[in-house]
């Protein structure tokens, strides 16, 4: 029986896993990539469950990739994300500690919220170093040179560009062709010119010692509070080894989270000083962080390609309106279009 339509099979299988009589299963919808339980145990212990979408073509694993990246940190001692409890490789389920805790408010950001972030990668950044990590994967859509983003931004923008064409998607395809391929084009001669300028190459990749473990997918977004006031880290389906320059780009550039510059300031001084050793990292950051931006106008318009739609119906447990999705998405890449265009030729933090 299929352990994603039957709840009591799946709390069967969960009792197995973690060896105690599951008392309550509650499904959490979200616009996420796998399905979200709360499974309490007691009146005091409770569970995060996450059923991954079973999909093939998922060569990242990233049911695997989450569960043993936390596992992995968790033993090295690093506490600011979900304890990992136990994983069912193939019923692609992974069970952790439930964080009791509260998004993050943007509003209310102090100087501690921003040097907790930085102590978390300066912590990746420890464990990265040496070569006894080098059988860790490299994060999801990782890219170590200037032409590997732009390689990856245009394979992104043919897969869209077709699907737009071959579905009579006419918004789609006129942003795609209308606004997004020339600032596309002019951005992309814009880092050319850059990298020459601050002699950084634009093919040779960037040397291991100079490359991070990381989230990838990495902000505040991702984050809770607990009551306590310490930060814990979430979602880790695309962790691995990742140009800092890339996690850095991410933080700021967040589509969902709004940071004011002063703490963009403080993060940009606090991740630079933490890897030093990387002479080119702010340079660097400079002219990568438009293509990052522009990434994101992609990320946004995922829900377009049919099986990406089918992981949010899944992870939302229920049929969703993909049209009205589709549109306020391609309104969210618009805006953002427009953000790094008004910026890119000069890091605005």
């Amino acid at each position: 029986m299929d352990i994603y339509s039957d709840s009591k099979n799946l709390k069967r299988v969960l009792e197995k896993l973690v060896g105690e009589k599951i008392r309550f299963l509650l499904n959490v919808p979200h616009s996420g990539n796998s399905r979200s339980y709360i499974a309490t145990v007691n009146n005091s212990l409770k569970y995060f469950v996450k059923v991954y979408y079973r999909d093939d073509k998922d060569l990242k694993r990233r049911s695997v990739v989450e569960y043993q990246s936390l596992k992995y940190l968790w033993d090295k001692g690093i506490r600011a994300i979900p304890k990992p409890v136990a994983f069912d490789k193939d019923n692609k389920i992974a069970v952790f500690e439930y964080v009791c805790g509260t998004p993050i408010d943007t509003e209310k950001l102090k100087n501690e919220d921003i040097e907790q972030v930085i102590s978390f990668i300066k912590n990746l950044h420890s464990l990265s170093k040496g070569n006894k990590n080098g059988n860790l994967y490299s994060a999801s859509e990782a890219c170590f040179s200037v032409s590997e983003i732009i390689e990856n931004l245009n394979s992104r923008f043919r897969r869209l560009h077709t699907f737009a064409k071959d579905n009579k998607e006419k918004d789609l395809s006129k942003f795609l062709s209308v606004k997004f391929l020339p600032a596309f084009c002019k951005i992309e001669k814009w880092c050319r010119t850059e990298s020459k300028k601050h002699k950084i190459s634009f093919d040779k990749k960037l040397p291991k010692i100079y490359r991070t473990l990381s989230p990838s997918d990495f902000g505040f977004d991702n984050c809770l509070r607990r009551e306590s006031g310490r930060i814990v880290f979430l979602d880790f389906e695309y962790f691995g080894w990742d140009d800092p320059a890339k996690m850095i780009s991410d933080f700021l550039i967040h589509p969902k989270i709004n940071l004011p510059d002063k703490f963009k300031r403080k993060f940009i001084e606090g991740t630079i000083e933490v890897f030093g050793r990387d002479k080119k990292l702010k340079e660097r950051l400079e002219v990568v962080f438009p293509l990052f931006g522009l990434k994101w106008c992609f990320i946004m318009l995922n829900e377009y390609l049919p099986e990406n739609f089918q992981r949010r119906v899944f992870a939302a447990a229920g049929p969703l309106d993909k049209k009205r999705i589709c549109a306020v998405q391609l309104a969210k890449a618009k805006l953002m279009l427009k953000r790094i265009e008004d910026s890119y030729t000069k890091l605005p933090y």
